[in-house]
This record gives structure tokens, C-alpha cells and sequence, in this order.
């Protein structure tokens, strides 16, 4: 049956019936509001039960910092493994089983989140009591290195972005333990090739399903990029070259579409022209002047936003 003996199958039988077009439409009418109703109620129970479920992993996690905090003393030093690293990583046992259920997959991401806390704690607590010595960077190395891989194999596995979150916290652990096992006397350095690194990574995560992430991690990456280039070339044209990434931040922004690439690029501008003016301008004429720069940098960025970044 084609759509043409369709249409006329229904006016037959809204001719037989002596059904009206208008009682069609308020009945479509009362159930479309019906299923609005239905899906708000929906929304409504799954923000509360997220909410919950947050607040009980932070009363689960409480209750056994305090339980450890008050009976450490006493504890052997297999206990302490136990209670810390034991519970992290059964912690993250049920958080991946909790994944493969829909009825409790809204209950992993507590889970992961303490366990991300409790295992790197455990691992410090077992390296304490049954080292002998040696380097404290190695267990530092060793106890991100061990949590990167943990979380990318189980990230990859289960796809969710709370373990790729956890995953770039590690990685930057490891990233900075290495630089300074192999005595990058740069610090400045450092800063700075992480946030340009940072910044490629949170690129390559906001072209995923992964992108709620991306806020955070612009932020991170730009503030690292721009703090870690203030101080690098401050010592060779500084001011200028300073000014140069920040404009550079504002335009990626727009490349990029980031709100939080745009504000990080302003208050840099921001700060490199308060800088330059507090040194040329004195006392009311200063904060005068400031207080239009301020106002045309803040429309100015109001228009990047509605222009290329908004828009999209």
C-alpha cells in the first residue's frame, strides 16, 4: 500500500466514524503533552538519582578517611595496604561491574572517582611500608605509571570519559616525574611544552563523544601555556611575545569554538595591558583608563563569541 491508498484508507474510516480533523488534533495534542510530561519526570528522577549518587560515594569515601585516620596506629602494615589499596582498587572491581548493568551504570562514576583516589594512596602506603629505600620519583613514576595504564585499558574498554579524565591527570603526573628524574633544570620549560602538549590532546578529545571534558582541560592547558611563555621569554622581549600568545589563545578560540580558550586569551590580554599601563599611568587617570580598556576587551570578546564561536 503506497501513501496515496493510505490517505485514503483514513479519510474512509474518518467518514465512517464520523471523526472530526480538529478531535484528531487535540487528541494528538493531550498526548504529546503527555509524553513531555513523562520525559520531565524522567529528567527529573535521573538528575536526583546522579545527585545522590554523588553525595553517597562522598559519604562512602568520608566514612573511611575518617575510619582509617582514627585507627591507623593501630593497624599492621599489611592492614594499611589492605584498607587503602584493597578498597581502592575493590572500589573500581564494582565500578566496572556496575558498568555492564544498566540498572547501576549511573553508580560507576563515584566509584571510579574514589577509587581513583584510594589506589594511588594504597600504592604509596605499600611502597612505605615494604621498600627499602631509594628514589622517591621511581614510586611517584611507578604509582602514575601503573594508574595511566589501568585507566586507559578500562577506558577503552568501557568508553567512559570519567576514566580518560582520570587518565590525563596520570599522564601529567608521569610527565613531570620524568622531567624531573632526568633533571629538566627548565622548569619554565616544562610548563610550557605541557600546555602546548595539553592543548593538542584536548583538540584530539573534542572531536570525540569524550568533549564534555574539554573545558577543564582548555583551561589547564592555556593557563600552563600562558604562564609557562610569560616566564620563559620573559627575560627576551617578554612583554610583546606574551601578548602574542594570548591573541594567539583568542584566536584558537575561534578556531576551536571554545568559550574557555576565549576567556583565558582575554584576562591574559587583560593582564599584559594593566601591566604595560601601570607603568606609564598614575593613580585616577590609571584606573580610568583601565576601566575603558576593560570595557572594550570585554565587548570585543562578547563579539568573538557571538561571531565565531556561538554561532556554531
Amino acid at each position: 500500500m503506497n501513501k496515496i491508498n493510505a490517505i485514503e484508507e483514513i479519510v474512509k474510516i474518518l467518514e465512517t466514524h464520523k471523526i472530526k480533523l480538529n478531535e484528531i488534533q487535540e487528541y494528538l495534542d493531550i498526548d504529546s503533552n503527555l509524553d513531555e510530561a513523562d520525559k520531565s519526570l524522567k529528567l527529573g528522577t535521573s538528575i536526583i538519582t546522579k545527585v545522590l549518587s554523588y553525595i553517597g560515594g562522598i559519604l562512602i569515601f568520608s566514612g573511611i578517611a575518617i575510619f582509617i585516620e582514627s585507627n591507623w596506629k593501630d593497624m599492621t602494615p599489611l592492614a594499611r595496604v589492605i584498607i587503602t589499596l584493597g578498597t581502592g582498587f575493590t572500589a573500581y572491581l564494582i565500578a566496572v561491574a556496575f558498568c555492564k548493568d544498566a540498572k547501576f551504570e549511573r553508580f560507576a562514576t563515584p566509584l571510579f572517582i574514589i577509587s581513583g583516589f584510594l589506589q594511588p594512596l594504597g600504592i604509596f602506603v605499600m611502597l612505605q611500608e615494604y621498600s627499602k629505600g631509594g628514589n622517591e620519583l621511581h614510586g611517584i613514576l611507578f604509582m602514575a605509571s601503573f594508574m595511566l595504564i589501568q585507566q586507559l585499558l578500562t577506558y577503552f574498554a568501557l568508553n567512559r570519559t570519567v576514566l580518560l579524565s582520570t587518565s590525563l591527570i596520570f599522564g601529567s603526573i608521569v610527565f613531570g616525574t620524568i622531567c624531573d628524574l632526568i633533571d629538566w633544570s627548565s622548569e619554565e620549560e616544562i610548563v610550557f611544552i605541557y600546555g602546548i602538549s595539553m592543548l593538542c590532546i584536548t583538540y584530539a578529545i573534542d572531536k570525540t563523544r569524550d568533549r564534555d571534558i574539554t573545558p577543564f582541560w582548555y583551561f589547564i592547558s592555556s593557563f600552563a601555556f600562558l604562564g609557562g611563555g610569560r616566564v620563559l621569554f620573559d627575560n627576551s622581549g617578554g612583554d610583546i611575545i606574551f601578548a602574542g600568545l594570548a591573541a594567539f589563545i583568542v584566536y584558537l578560540s575561534t578556531v576551536l569554538k571554545s568559550r574557555t580558550l576565549l576567556t583565558m586569551g582575554t584576562i591574559a590580554l587583560l593582564f599584559y595591558i594593566g601591566e604595560k599601563f601601570s607603568n606609564m599611568l598614575n593613580g585616577s587617570s590609571m584606573l580610568i583608563t583601565m576601566g575603558f580598556i576593560c570595557i572594550a576587551v570585554g565587548v570585543g570578546a562578547m563579539k568573538i563569541n557571538q561571531k565565531f564561536i556561538k554561532a556554531e
